[in-house]
């Protein structure tokens, strides 16, 4: 799937199927290239992204209220859904994505938050990722990536402008209790990290 900002820009060249927005428990905001988790700004750093889960989908994003989603099934790409209210930013169906973040100190407690959304320069910023998390996989079974961000990128969408989130993974770590393994219920040893080592 190739990802094209414009005709000038490079081409991004990805495993997931995503299109280019967002409404979730933490948030990356392309305006002021910060992180939102609730109604708090919060300086992410490091972080567990469970990639090995993400869900990939249709998005319909709203102000205020929670987002609308049909996720694909078993990598089968559903019709996108009735376009009714397309006509403002918000309401939009999209291709977007929604994978758990996990960050104990950062977010205070050791609940992973999920990062949905459709916003364009997410989603490719999450795309990048991914290929990188897939060129790594198969040397890191049983274990989850931790995730640097290290900046943002700014880039020209269509007649309009974005900010790509930077994010490379650092090390791979044991999968913590608060990530369960909803996709393969692994039961392998050393997979029982807690937070108390925590380094983001």
């Amino acid at each position: 799937v190739a990802v094209n900002a414009n005709a000038k820009s490079k081409e991004i060249i990805m495993p997931l199927d995503l299109g280019g927005g967002g409404f979730n428990s933490i948030r990356w905001m392309a305006s002021t290239r910060s992180w939102v988790s609730g109604t708090e700004d919060v300086a992410l750093e490091k972080a567990v992204f469970d990639l090995q889960n993400i869900k990939l989908g249709w998005v319909k994003l709203y102000n205020d209220i929670a987002p609308e989603f049909l996720w694909d099934d078993n990598g089968n790409r559903h019709a996108r859904p009735d376009a009714e209210g397309d006509e403002n930013i918000f309401g939009k169906w999209r291709r977007g994505f929604e994978v758990q973040v996990w960050a104990p100190k950062l977010f205070g407690d050791d609940e992973p938050r999920p990062f949905m959304t459709n916003a364009t320069g997410a989603c490719m910023g999450i795309q990048a990722l991914y290929a990188e998390f897939e060129a790594q996989r198969d040397d890191n079974a049983g274990k989850v990536p931790l995730v640097e961000y290290t900046g943002a990128e700014a880039a020209k969408v269509g007649k309009g402008n974005t900010a790509i989130p930077q994010l490379t993974i650092s090390k791979w770590i044991d999968r913590p209790d608060a990530l369960q393994n909803a996709a393969a219920a692994e039961d392998e040893p050393g997979n029982d990290a807690g937070n108390d080592d925590a380094e983001f």
